[in-house]
């Protein structure tokens, strides 16, 4: 369905990843374990762009504000595993929408054809009988 090809917010998604900007709210979508606690602290994170660790090991994520050791930074290109494998997952998926939608439109393109085929015989078959007929007369 088409509805699965939103490939605008998906890309959105990927590139707000990739250049290390709202990583933490990226992370709830991509890293299901590292949902906030909290509704408090849910609504904390939707208000910076790059939100502290929430509930969990700070060393897995950006460092909670006090914190002496911080964590892994959210600068860009900083990937995790969790996050290269979760846009793998993601591309494959596309991979596979994308070339399941060619090998459709490559199908409706070969009926299209062959119609176009079988119209142009009847219509030279007609033209033929035509011609006959004239010759006849």
């Amino acid at each position: 369905s088409n509805d699965d090809l939103a490939l605008p917010g998906d890309l959105e998604r990927l590139i707000a990843l990739s250049s290390g900007e709202d990583v933490g709210r990226l992370r709830q979508r991509w890293v299901p374990y590292s949902f906030p606690a909290r509704a408090s602290d849910a609504q904390t994170n939707s208000k910076r762009s790059v939100s502290p660790s929430f509930g969990g090991s700070a060393q897995h994520r950006g460092h909670s504000v006090g914190d002496e050791r911080p964590g892994r930074r959210l600068g860009p290109k900083k990937f995790t595993n969790m996050d290269i494998h979760c846009m793998n997952l993601y591309l494959k998926k596309k991979m596979n929408q994308l070339r399941h939608e060619v090998m459709r439109q490559e199908e409706v393109n070969a009926q299209a054809l062959l119609q176009a085929e079988q119209n142009m015989v009847v219509r030279v078959e007609e033209e033929a009988r035509r011609i006959q007929f004239e010759l006849q007369r």
